[in-house]
């Protein structure tokens, strides 16, 4: 059970100048209000703060206390043993999640992406099959696929002692305070979580405004940007290895399919890491007329993802599967 005291020790991190937590549930430690008045929390919106809040007890009731097995295709998952975890690591590895804020910009999305993944083992222990997102959550996938990666064997120890040191080699030092700089917390919580809000900070590089420009159903951006750089074509997102073609679909952006089609050497089969083609994004956003396109220019029904679906598979719409059927 999670009680006053956790949650109370959590946002202690945030120097909160007053901080009243009230159980609502009668003990159960199910359901807490929360007053908290902090200096971090000045110039920012309502919402950045009560996702700052979020942040420092994520987990506590869920993950902490009450993981258990749940079904799932492959049967279920093995309940994770609660852990006689080391107090002192603990706190090394809330002082050290407290400070990843402050470094996350400076840090590549492979280095973002596998905190994550050691965050979510620390607290939650291995990935649950039955909460592995739909392939149409792209962004939410990517993040369960690195969480899953880790396997059954890391336990919630280790995976905070990894975390940890690799902090460490990130410029972390046990007993340094969180940074309250503009690169900490206030300005950047979404980072530090993966959160599946776009980074407000999202830089303006050539391929940032490529992927923007394909979303937007932007042909002309597109035509100006591949002049000045023509390996935007093959250039694919860092964080869900989606190229230009996999974005145009998703969004429906069907003046930017046809272009790149008729216009480039585009790969209409290339996979994103989830193995999926434009055709499985065609089938998931129910996009017929562009599956139409595909197909007619060497869209392959016949590739499959890696969850061993054929893009016919990935949609409950009859004319759409009549489409897309091999």
């Amino acid at each position: 059970m999670v009680s006053i005291e956790d949650v109370r020790s959590r946002l202690e991190a945030l120097s909160p100048e007053h901080l009243d937590v009230v159980d609502e549930s009668d003990g159960c430690g199910a359901k807490f209000r929360i007053e908290i008045v902090s200096e971090q929390f000045k110039g920012q919106t309502t919402i950045k703060n009560h996702r700052l809040v979020q942040m420092f007890i994520v987990g506590l009731r869920r993950c902490w206390n009450n993981y258990r097995a749940k079904p799932s295709k492959e049967g279920t998952v093995p309940v994770q043993a609660d852990e006689d975890i080391d107090p002192e690591l603990m706190a090394q590895f809330d002082a050290a999640a407290s400070f990843l804020p402050a470094i996350a910009s400076k840090l590549s999305s492979t280095d973002l992406m596998s905190l994550y993944a050691l965050y979510k083992q620390a607290t939650c222990g291995p990935a649950i099959v039955s909460e592995k997102p739909s392939v149409f959550d792209v962004r939410a996938r990517a993040k369960y696929d690195a969480w899953a990666s880790l396997g059954n064997a890391l336990s919630r120890e280790n995976a905070m002692r990894n975390y940890t040191e690799k902090l460490t080699g990130f410029g972390w030092q046990p007993g340094e305070q969180p940074s309250h700089s503009k690169q900490g917390w206030g300005m950047r919580p979404s980072r530090m979580a993966m959160d599946e809000e776009e980074d407000e900070s999202r830089n303006d590089s050539e391929e940032s405004q490529w992927f923007d420009a394909a979303r937007a159903d932007d042909v002309e951006k597109m035509q100006t940007l591949l002049l000045k750089n023509p390996n935007l074509l093959e250039a694919t997102d860092e964080y869900l290895g989606m190229t230009a073609l996999h974005f145009a679909v998703d969004a429906g952006s069907e003046q930017v399919v046809e272009w790149l089609i008729d216009e480039t050497n585009v790969d209409v089969n290339r996979q994103d890491p989830q193995g999926n083609t434009a055709l499985h994004f065609a089938a998931l956003c129910g996009r017929s007329n562009i599956a139409q396109l595909l197909i007619s220019n060497g869209g392959d029904k016949n590739i499959d993802n890696d969850d061993g679906q054929l893009p016919w598979e990935c949609t409950d719409e009859e004319p759409l599967i009549e489409i897309l059927r091999p």
